[in-house]
């Protein structure tokens, strides 16, 4: 996300990690939040998918 101008501009503070659920059977899980400026969070969500 960090590469991708129109993005960059529409976060508003650095991503923080909040944790990981490893699990045996499956991929590491990371939880993680950023702000992003009103109304934007779905732009920038659709985007990362």
């Amino acid at each position: 996300m960090y590469d991708v101008p129109e993005l960059l501009s529409k976060v508003e503070e650095d991503i923080e990690i909040n944790g990981l659920d490893p699990s045996a059977d499956s991929p590491v899980v990371v939880r993680s939040r950023f702000k992003v400026k009103p109304l934007e969070q779905w732009t920038v969500w659709w985007a990362s998918l």
